[in-house]
């Protein structure tokens, strides 16, 4: 009987683990209902064995919220900083749950990836169809795929998701089916490219920057150099394409703008800024390297980094900053303020080891996976914010646990 029920339990908590992937497109709070019962068929299927699968190096996927933890005990503000932790906790929950969830395997991670891609491109295709419609009504005029109401938050804000993060998602999905073509048969892979085509599109109205960036450098780079032997004729190929492509966004003002002019005005310091016209991402920068200034060393704390912002923002009348409690905007500088410059190392090892785990077994997907957050990073507090941190505790366990646990397995063989 004991037996059954535990059975029982592992496939529930493997359902609900695949439930989880599959609602990170959409509201926050379908994935965290998805958390609780994740989290007690869990805790009910516990073995003894199933103990022995949590690796020794846990602790490192849970890095972060350890960090966070020990700025709590130096930070001022003690309820931003409590709350910081409770959103950050699923990244030292997720390390230690997932092993009793089931035993993860290519076959089982790939399956979840199918299920997560599944859930993007239905994201979508239900956030272009209102696009589709209205260009439709104004007979695809490129006067009309000029508006802002087609892009970027304008497209998310069905789904109420912010636009960089449906980016990061899709661009993960993207990523597993480039990886998934050459193993398929050629018949399987024409609704592939079908998905990567509509996946695409999508990413091109959620026109996030550094996303687009992110995975233009994987394309081109990173996958030759994992999957190619023929890589000059892959590399003249993609940039052909992406030659053709400019010439496309070259004809719409809004995308051509904001990779251009909105983009250097971005990082162009200028303290000449109003209401109509805010200040520049680059001046939240400058505030914050000040910051790290006074305290280089060990930072302010857990819960400090917007309370400290926020007396920097007033006095350079960053109004819009100000009203809006804009964070950094960068997690690097984020870490700086609120852990030092020993927290910033911590972080750093963290992320050497990850990328050394991926590119030491050949992982195409989890090393593009480091890139799309490392690059993301520096625009935005990605594992601050819930639907970043979901992303990462989630994805970074699944590819990081595989790795470790085929490398064992390998060994035990040997």
């Amino acid at each position: 009987m004991i037996r059954f029920i535990q059975n029982f339990a592992e496939k529930a908590a493997y359902f609900f683990v695949i439930l989880f992937g599959v609602l990170l497109p959409y509201n926050m709070l379908y994935s965290t209902l998805a958390v609780y019962p994740l989290a007690f068929f869990g805790i009910i299927s516990i073995r003894k064995d199933k103990l022995k699968l949590i690796p020794k190096t846990w602790w490192i996927f849970s890095i972060i919220f350890l960090l966070n933890v020990a700025g709590y005990f130096y930070s001022t503000d003690l309820q931003r900083a409590s709350y910081l932790l409770e959103r950050q906790l699923l990244i030292f929950v997720l390390p230690l749950l997932l092993p009793l969830a089931t035993y993860w395997d290519r076959k089982k991670i790939n399956a979840i990836f199918i299920f997560f891609t599944i859930s993007c491109f239905a994201a979508v295709l239900f956030l272009l169809y209102p696009n589709f419609v209205f260009l439709q009504s104004n007979h695809w005029s490129i006067k009309s795929l000029n508006l802002p109401r087609l892009y970027n938050h304008s497209f998310t804000h069905p789904l109420g998701i912010h636009a960089t993060y449906l980016s990061i998602y899709v661009a993960l999905s993207i990523i597993f089916l480039i990886d998934l073509i050459p193993r398929i048969s050629f018949l399987r892979r024409i609704p592939i490219f079908v998905a990567l085509i509509i996946l695409l599109i999508g990413l091109y109205f959620m026109a996030s920057r550094n996303t687009m960036l992110a995975l233009l450098c994987i394309i081109l780079f990173i996958y030759p150099l994992f999957r190619l032997k023929n890589k000059l004729i892959y590399v003249l190929g993609i940039v052909v394409l992406f030659g053709s492509s400019l010439l496309f966004i070259n004809q719409n003002n809004y995308i051509f703008n904001r990779f251009s002019t909105d983009l250097i005005g971005d990082l162009k310091p200028d303290n000449q800024y109003t209401i109509e016209n805010p200040e520049p991402r680059i001046m939240r920068w400058v505030c914050a390297i000040d910051l790290i200034k006074r305290k280089p060393v060990i930072g302010y704390g857990s819960g400090d980094e917007i309370s400290n912002l926020m007396n920097s923002y007033k006095e350079k009348g960053m109004m819009v900053s100000f009203k809006e409690e804009f964070n950094t905007h960068n997690q690097y500088l984020s870490i700086l303020i609120k852990n030092g410059i020993v927290g910033a190392i911590i972080f750093l090892a963290m992320m050497i080891y990850f990328f050394r785990l991926a590119i030491s077994a050949n992982s195409f997907v989890y090393t593009a996976f480091l890139i799309l957050l490392s690059i993301g990073f520096i625009t935005e507090n990605i594992i601050d914010a819930n639907k970043g941190i979901f992303f990462f505790a989630f994805f970074n366990t699944l590819l990081g646990y595989q790795i470790i646990y085929s490398k064992k397995q390998k060994k035990q063989i040997i």
